[in-house]
């Protein structure tokens, strides 16, 4: 068990809101990815990959101008990609390295782009068609998918302990544990919570499947008793918690028990999670109960955790990265993103009005998030009222 770093590995701020600023990545320069390549992964299946520039704009991407996206997520989600074809139009953006493509892309611009992806692999696989110019959706190829394909898609759940990597453990307080994880196909990172009670019980918040020595230290620390999943979204590993440690309760916010219902058993919601010292969950308005907040009071000061209410991680280069950092404006952080805004934030101005009253709480030491960065010390409150002026 590390203590609690201030540098990540390429020597930025790490756990603070004031971190580096990289670029964004323009979609005309991102990697062109075939067929050829995609069949050298393994047995192929066809799958639609889609484009419109209407749903840019819809995310605040601007005119039709900007970069159309649209996406068809193929048995799996947004963000656990590990195919993306890009199909670059005429225009001023366009590289001279690409040239010979464009009657290729003025066609594409006004149809569905058919891919070949792979199957064998059985992961979830998302595809863009990114153009400088619109291009139209057929969403008849999204009607007609049924249940295999939608728009936004979070992952399936596992039912098997799948470790992916993941950093070290961190202990950021007596009773509290951090750790940092990846998830399937991105560079985006997730964040586990681990909070012991007065008993020695342990809270589990957005559970992350760790290695045997991992593990082994969570289980040295206490009991895990309650398992925590903090929306609807974050469920790809509850139900591989629930199969290693059978007597975990589970809890989540009453507007996303039925998603996570449709996963695992949930034995109650935020308002009936037994009365403790050490933690409590609190109402977010504005969100529709998709999501809470959680209150843990420790020796050395009170930590807020939120969830997808609120980022606090860096632009990213990679595609799919880039797509989640930029297009929906994750990042850089701490802020609001539009993808938040548009999809389960309903009331602005209550949400805004929740993070300026956490940032006031006595002792606030800290601030955690589902998504890569901790704010600490005066960065907590700093973050939280930064983020506050995104809604």
């Amino acid at each position: 068990m590390s203590p609690a770093p201030h540098l990540d590995s390429g020597g930025n701020e790490q756990y603070c809101f004031s971190a580096q600023r990289m670029p964004a990545m323009p979609p005309h320069i991102l990697p062109l990815v075939g067929a050829a390549e995609l069949e050298a992964l393994g047995d192929v299946a066809e799958v639609d990959a889609l484009g419109g520039a209407a749903e840019l704009e819809a995310l605040g991407g601007g005119s039709a101008a900007a970069p159309a996206v649209g996406a068809l997520i193929a048995d799996g989600v947004v963000g656990a990609g590990n195919a993306l074809a890009l199909v670059p139009a005429s225009g001023a953006c366009a590289p001279s390295a690409v040239d010979e493509r464009d009657e290729q892309a003025e066609a594409a611009s006004a149809r569905a782009v058919r891919l070949s992806l792979p199957k064998s692999t059985r992961r979830p696989v998302m595809c863009f068609a990114l153009a400088t110019s619109p291009a139209r959706v057929e969403r008849a190829a999204l009607e007609t998918a049924g249940d295999r394909a939608s728009t936004w898609r979070m992952p399936k759940a596992w039912t098997e302990w799948k470790v992916l990597p993941h950093e070290k453990i961190v202990a950021f307080s007596d009773n509290l544990l951090w750790v940092r994880g990846s998830l399937p196909g991105m560079s985006l990172k997730r964040v586990m919570v681990v909070v012991r009670l007065s008993g020695g019980q342990l809270l589990i918040h957005n559970g992350i499947a760790l290695d045997e020595s991992s593990m082994a230290e969570i289980e040295r620390f206490g009991t895990p008793t309650y398992l925590v999943v903090p929306n609807g979204g974050h469920r790809l590993d509850a139900p591989a918690y629930k199969t290693r440690y059978p007597a975990l309760r589970v809890f989540t916010p009453r507007g996303s028990r039925a998603r996570v219902e449709e996963v695992l058993p949930v034995d109650g919601c935020y308002e009936d999670f037994p009365a403790s010292d050490v933690a409590h969950f609190e109402r977010l308005n504005g969100v529709n109960d998709s999501e809470g907040a959680l209150i843990v009071r420790s020796a050395d000061g009170v930590s807020v955790v939120l969830n997808d209410c609120l980022f606090n991680m860096d632009t990213k280069r990679d595609p799919l990265g880039w797509f989640f950092t930029t297009v929906l404006g994750s990042a850089p952080g701490p802020r609001v993103s539009r993808f938040a805004k548009l999809v389960f934030i309903k009331d602005k101005r209550a949400l805004r009005a929740d993070f300026e009253r956490l940032a006031e709480l006595p002792g606030l030491t800290r601030l955690f998030v589902a998504h890569e960065k901790v704010a600490s010390g005066p960065d907590a409150r700093a973050a939280l009222l930064k983020a506050a002026t995104y809604l």
